[in-house]
């Protein structure tokens, strides 16, 4: 069974408390690759920085597709998908 996150109340409002679920996730290639553009050329370089757009995209449209679902009515059991898709800041 999965767990979600308990939703907080967002900062800097008082009042109702709105309570909203975020994720911070971070990407980055691992430390062979990092090591590779750092010693590789200019080629080299652009072809792991590439590679690592698409591993990006790819993470956050699965993400999208299959995780970002929401759970609504009582305690949550009536999973829904958020109907405009994430919101992502990079």
């Amino acid at each position: 069974m999965r767990r979600s996150p308990r939703p907080r109340a967002r900062p800097g409002r008082s009042g109702g408390g709105r309570k909203v679920t975020g994720f911070d996730l971070t990407f980055r290639p691992p430390p062979t690759r990092t090591l590779l553009w750092a010693l590789g050329d200019e080629e080299t370089r652009r072809a792991i920085e590439a590679a690592h757009e698409r591993a990006i995209a790819a993470v956050l449209a699965r993400i999208e597709d299959e995780a970002a679902i929401i759970g609504v009515g009582a305690q949550g059991v009536y999973p829904v998908r958020p109907v405009h898709g994430l919101v992502a800041a990079r």
